[in-house]
């Protein structure tokens, strides 16, 4: 602690030590889950103030921000200064579990290390040399630097990157709201993070759009449960209690899982596989449930596009052009501004045996081969069945490392009853990601299980329909590139060939140079920016490599209205505590930028202004009656109350029903890369691209590096919480025992992860409960908190180039003793 530090008795809970008040919270927590029964949803109306001790104590209602945005609870006030976090006593059932990380987080607020003021950099990027400065230079600096770029060298030369650090309105989501509409304002190049993207991707890829889990209580309908690489008691504790309770009422739980998790320990059945197989068990499941007819039929004919037929001349859907029938104009797309053509595809009748539109048949034939208008063709449901057949259960367990009776016990749990699948963030950090998520929704579609009540298929997140309009009040907007590819961008200056210079970087909300892939080669086109600007609240990686550095306030010092949550509600967060020091909000810091650029007359609303125009004008909120006000009145308001995704097994694709096969596949992002024009049009498996023991990088560094999410932290974010450091004081590695020992390693040593990339110091920790071969970090580490290096010098910046997603989980490494100095 450094000499001016504030002592820990000074911090807003003056009769406990922080170790006591650890002790209490987990007891708290522990009793909690013993009374936990089921609570309703409904909006609770929180007492202004109270007395304690003759102490007068407001009381304000508060929203969680590290990323989950699960917990609505109380803050409580004492002249002025937030002394705790507490549960809110009643109505609300996202304020009735927080976690010690919840209970915590206003310790960031009088962190002696906040950044306090605006800072220009005086050293080398990376140094910590600092002068302070005041906000009308910095906000001059910055503009005359981005003035000057944009007249030589165009608007795109800008480039902003928001991170995942808010999901409320004013600061919203991945784009940043009164942010992003600055960056819209401006058309400046936005960075697309390419973390956690290959799930969405991949499902959607079927259904037209990222599956997501029905909302979260829904998990008691279901009959069976399969988590796929996740661990709600690790990794999203807040979901474990509606799917424990659910399972005390029968539900059975299936985990696949390398691992021997604390949810793996509690399942009925746990499937452990090789890290990286996730995609090949659930193809050979699908064999499974062909080979022995144990698809639902019915779903497959009335839900998707099974019955659609295929061209073998070109792969392309037979379509009623075809047949001689001219397409028809159809409404303008909201995104290119042109008209649609309708050009419905076209299913083979047997009914009339002959071929018709996809909706004019009764009886379409769900396998065949048939010519018509000769134009040789066969089904959807042919062209999956076809690649399905390569991955018969006695060849899937050998890749996977299971028995084929594992195999055929999840296919069989699978064919039958409610089913939820429910996949982690771990199976799609490989390069073959997008395969699990394109998979894993076939799956679905295969049994059925999606659209009602206990049938679900996806990781859960529900994000309030905005008014989209407050975004792009000029009517530009930013274009996207992939953080994945500013090496070569950076290297070359080009674009899809032409000319692309970047020259400066707007950062807020995020800390790329922690969260995003190989440290070191991003430091290299880091470097080659002319000029960084970062918005943080502590001094991260990122804001260590900044030129001006500008202070933000924390989420408890603002007003703001929480729009994406694990369930459909949108709810208040009340400003709990004025900015301390020279900390100003994201939406201020935007006004700032926009007034010195000479955009200021779109931002000339308050703060209140802009969160009516947000959430009142939009289009859902004025058909369900929600309101700015009636929201900071009843603190919740649900917006979906049935919670079912997909309800109706209604899809967002040309066709109104689910792909099963997809006649073109676009990346999900383009920035010129190669593709294959084989991959994708159904799921497919290929292995990961270095955690593999043929690979090239496996030849020489031998076992896999994966990450786990710690219960003290999330991503990056505070990691300077002195609380959470005392349960989780240092970066420490899991190994098993066999690794360990071949290479004269013992528990609780210094040890060096390493590969040709970058270097990293932690303590061993011996673990039985891993695979051999397979190294497990917690993540979130700084550089700054290890004796060396980083977790992410040593992950990888391949990408798949459909998915265009980091592969944290694809990493090849070795480890040894750690000698200092080597």
């Amino acid at each position: 602690m450094s000499e001016n530090a504030e002592k820990p008795s000074d911090w807003g809970y003056p009769h406990l030590t922080r170790r006591s008040f650890l002790k209490t919270t987990t007891a708290i927590a522990g009793t909690v889950a013993l009374g936990g029964g089921m609570t309703s949803f409904a909006g609770c109306s929180n007492t202004a103030s109270r007395t304690m001790n003759n102490v007068e104590e407001a009381v304000k209602t508060v929203s969680c921000c590290w990323t989950c945005q699960y917990c609505q609870y109380n803050a409580v006030v004492r002249d002025g200064r937030i002394v705790k976090l507490e549960p809110k006593k009643e109505g609300s059932l996202r304020g009735s579990r927080m976690c010690l990380r919840g209970r915590s987080r206003f310790r960031a607020l009088n962190n002696p290390n906040r950044i306090k003021y605006p800072l220009k950099r005086i050293g080398e990027r990376g140094e910590d040399k600092w002068e302070q400065i005041t906000w009308d230079e910095a906000i001059e600096t910055i503009a005359e630097k981005w003035k000057k770029f944009r007249d030589e060298y165009g608007n795109r030369s800008i480039a902003y990157y928001w991170g995942s650090g808010n999901a409320s309105a004013l600061a919203s989501g991945n784009f940043g709201g009164l942010m992003g509409r600055f960056a819209n304002v401006m058309e400046c190049t936005w960075l697309d993070y390419c973390t956690d993207m290959a799930l969405g991707y991949g499902t959607s890829r079927a259904l037209g759009a990222a599956a997501s889990q029905n909302e979260a209580y829904d998990i008691k309908n279901a009959d069976k449960v399969f988590m796929w690489g996740i661990s709600y008691t690790d990794s999203w504790w807040q979901l474990w209690w509606p799917l424990a309770e659910a399972m005390e009422h029968g539900t059975q739980l299936y985990v696949i899982d390398p691992s021997l998790s604390t949810t793996a320990s509690k399942a009925d059945v746990w499937v452990s596989n090789k890290a990286g197989t996730d995609p090949i068990i659930i193809l050979s499941v699908m064999n499974y449930l062909v080979e022995h007819k144990l698809y639902n039929h019915d779903f497959l004919l009335k839900h998707t596009t099974a019955c659609v037929l295929v061209r073998k001349d070109n792969n392309m859907l037979l379509r009623m052009s075809d047949l001689g029938v001219a397409p028809e104009e159809g409404p303008t797309d909201p995104l290119t501004g042109k008209a649609t053509v309708i050009d419905p595809p076209v299913v083979w009748d047997t009914a009339t045996n002959e071929a018709v539109a996809h909706d004019k048949s009764s009886e379409p034939a769900l396998s065949g081969d048939f010519v018509v208008n000769g134009i040789k063709v066969d089904t959807s449901f042919d062209r999956l069945t076809a690649e399905l057949s390569k991955y018969p259960p006695e060849q899937a367990a050998k890749i996977a490392g299971i028995s084929v009776e594992e195999i055929e016990t999840l296919a069989v749990a699978q064919s039958n009853g409610n089913v939820y699948n429910i996949p982690g963030y771990a199976s799609q950090a490989y390069a073959n990601g997008g395969e699990f998520g394109h998979a894993l929704a076939m799956l679905a579609l295969l049994t059925g299980s999606l659209g009602r009540p206990g049938a679900s298929v996806g990781a859960t997140w529900w994000s309030f329909p905005t008014n989209g309009a407050f975004l792009a009040p000029t009517g530009t907007g930013v274009n996207a590139v992939p953080v994945l590819g500013m090496s070569t961008i950076m290297e070359t200056g080009k674009l899809k060939g032409k000319e692309y210079p970047i020259k400066s970087l707007l950062v807020a909300a995020g800390n790329p140079i922690c969260s995003s892939a190989s440290t070191n080669d991003m430091l290299k086109w880091w470097n080659k920016i002319e000029f960084i600007v970062v918005i943080d609240i502590q001094f991260s990686d990122t804001a260590r490599f900044a030129d001006i550095l500008l202070p933000a306030t924390h989420a408890l010092e603002n007003e703001d209205i929480m729009v994406s949550s694990y369930y459909p509600y949108v709810g208040v967060t009340e400003k709990a505590s004025e900015p301390v020091y020279e900390t100003k909000s994201d939406a201020d810091i935007a006004r700032l930028f926009a007034e010195a650029m000479g955009f200021g007359k779109y931002f000339e609303k308050s703060d209140d202004d802009y969160l009516r125009e947000i959430i009142d004008e939009s289009p859902t909120a004025k058909k369900l009656g929600i309101t700015v006000e009636r929201i900071r009145k009843e603190k919740e308001i649900c917006f979906d109350e049935k919670g079912i995704r997909f309800e109706g097994c209604v899809f967002p694709t040309e066709t109104g029903k689910a792909n099963i096969y997809l006649e073109t596949v676009a990346p999900r992002i383009d920035w010129g890369q190669e593709l294959d024009p084989e991959i994708g049009h159904v799921p497919t498996w290929f292995p990961p691209h270095e955690a593999w023991a043929d690979s090239e990088s496996s030849q020489k560094y031998p076992l896999i590096l994966n990450s786990q999410r710690l219960r003290t932290r999330w991503h990056t974010g505070e990691f300077e919480n002195e609380w959470m450091l005392e349960v989780s004081p240092e970066p420490t590695v899991k190994i098993n025992p066999v690794d360990a020992e071949k290479r004269g390693i013992k528990d609780g040593d210094y040890v060096e992860v390493f590969n040709d990339r970058g270097h990293a110091v932690a303590r061993a920790e011996y673990a039985n409960d891993r695979h051999p071969g397979v190294l497990i970090y917690p993540k979130g580490w700084q550089m700054s908190q290890f004796k060396v290096g980083s977790w992410s010098e040593l992950t990888s910046p391949y990408a798949d180039p459909f998915a265009v997603n980091t592969s944290f989980m694809d990493v090849a490494v070795d480890v040894r003793p750690w000698i200092e100095g080597r």
